[in-house]
């Protein structure tokens, strides 16, 4: 099993704290965001990491670990950032943000899952949301499951019943759904050209999510499992979610990483 880790982010909203190091590099309670996701792969003996750089790339340089550089990765997103790893993708591979950090369960609960695309998602989100926005529909997504599988991912949502679990940005890809994914990007690239991309919310491929990917693989009636987490992780894109991630790891609600 191979992880590949976005980390190409600027993080803007996070500056003056980025103004010199990438995203991923942003300490909470002491400790940057990038060792933490390293600390539970080596938990779980995963040892070929992937990680696509961008911004301040000499930052990771340290790590020892396969670095890919996205030379747009001021002008694209998540997706694009992966397929700059596409040769990388070999038959099974974990995908996880790198503004994100999580418990060595909720990673063995994803390698777990024998699907072919699982997409871990937090049923315990709203708690956590409200701890992170005043009002939690400023910030979250639209998350349908019908029959265990994901139907609905991604874009602005107008009510609660519209979130049946909250994304986290962790993710894996086996067999088929290698397959799916490189196949669901070469028709987005195909269907911009084209003039007819409706791919979630996406205007153009290279500022394409994930989760406009997935939509656009959902739609086409691809499977995607959930895998249901209650908590356990936590996203940093502000001065303020350090503060609510480093709450939760003084009351040993995340960070169980030994």
């Amino acid at each position: 099993m191979k992880l590949i880790i976005l980390a190409a982010g600027q993080g803007t909203r996070l500056r003056p704290l980025t103004n010199n190091r990438p995203k991923c590099m942003v300490e909470v309670a002491g400790t940057p965001i990038f060792d933490r996701i390293l600390k539970v792969a080596e938990n779980l003996g995963i040892s070929e990491i992937i990680a696509v750089t961008g911004y301040c790339s000499e930052s990771l340089e340290r790590y020892g670990v396969k670095l890919i550089y996205n030379p747009r990765y001021a002008e694209t997103n998540m997706v694009k950032s992966l397929f700059q790893a596409q040769d990388y993708f070999g038959d099974q591979f974990i995908l996880s943000y790198g503004d994100i950090f999580y418990d060595t369960e909720v990673l063995s609960k994803l390698i777990s899952c024998h699907s072919d695309i699982s997409v871990v998602v937090d049923e315990c989100w709203h708690n956590y949301w409200k701890k992170r926005f005043k009002n939690p529909l400023d910030d979250a997504e639209r998350l349908n499951i019908i029959n265990n599988k994901i139907t609905r991912i991604g874009g602005s949502a107008n009510s609660l019943d519209e979130i049946h679990a909250q994304y986290i940005g962790l993710l894996s890809f086996k067999n088929t759904g290698i397959k799916m994914l490189n196949e669901t990007y070469e028709k987005a690239q195909r269907d911009e050209k084209e003039g007819k991309l409706q791919f979630g919310d996406a205007k153009n491929v290279d500022t394409m999510y994930m989760t406009d990917l997935l939509q656009g693989m959902a739609d086409n009636f691809t499977p995607i499992v959930p895998v249901k987490i209650c908590g356990g992780w936590a996203e940093i894109d502000s001065p303020d979610d350090i503060l609510v991630a480093e709450e939760l790891i003084s009351e040993g609600k995340i960070g169980r990483a030994k």
